[in-house]
């Protein structure tokens, strides 16, 4: 199961981060297993990420894991990132440590090589390795939405908020500007 919290991980109305999102596998006896995440005490002791990757599979930006698909025997995991949206936010509605990290890193630093949805895949569903980390090269991929596995392959159907015309910020104004990356789009892996 994939945790999440509304509006890619920055719930502004109920002041909820950003915050990144886990993977927890549920036995049908109700134990659970936590497989990335943030390592807690709990009534039944200690748990700690198998995975050994911490929350968002380390990207605090990763709000959702949104969607999960089997194909040739690999679980793929596709996340929700919404790092590009700092473009249009105030960092003085962030919580502090996320500020700190915005602002020592910078809002240009990290929508240029963080933004995205991330592809992961697993084999074992413990041990996972990035098939992609920033939205197939488009920042405004902010999410696989959906994947279809087929005997032509693996298709993942983006979701892309963001439309032929996005705005930006030129010389202290706000001016729209053609964005031809904008809108859904799906691609089919090949394996």
């Amino acid at each position: 199961m994939g945790s999440a919290i509304q509006h890619s991980g920055y719930d502004i109305t109920n002041k909820i981060g950003p915050a990144p999102s886990e993977l927890i596998r549920i036995f049908p006896d109700d134990r659970w297993d936590l497989i990335v995440g943030q390592p807690r005490n709990t009534p039944h002791g200690m748990k700690r990420p198998l995975s050994s990757l911490y929350a968002g599979f380390g990207n605090f930006f990763n709000g959702y894991f949104w969607c999960m698909e089997v194909h040739n025997n690999w679980l793929y995991m596709g996340t929700c990132n919404g790092s590009v949206i700092l473009s249009w936010r105030s960092l003085e509605s962030f919580p502090g440590r996320q500020r700190r990290y915005a602002e020592q890193v910078g809002i240009d630093n990290i929508v240029k090589n963080q933004s995205g949805f991330e592809l992961w895949r697993s084999s074992d569903g413990e041990n996972w390795l990035p098939v992609d980390r920033l939205g197939f090269s488009n920042p405004y991929n902010v999410g696989v939405r959906n994947m279809t596995s087929t005997p032509y392959g693996l298709f993942i159907g983006t979701a892309n908020l963001f439309g032929p015309r996005v705005a930006v910020k030129q010389n202290g104004a706000w001016v729209y500007q053609d964005n031809p990356r904008g809108g859904l789009e799906v691609w089919l892996g090949k394996t």
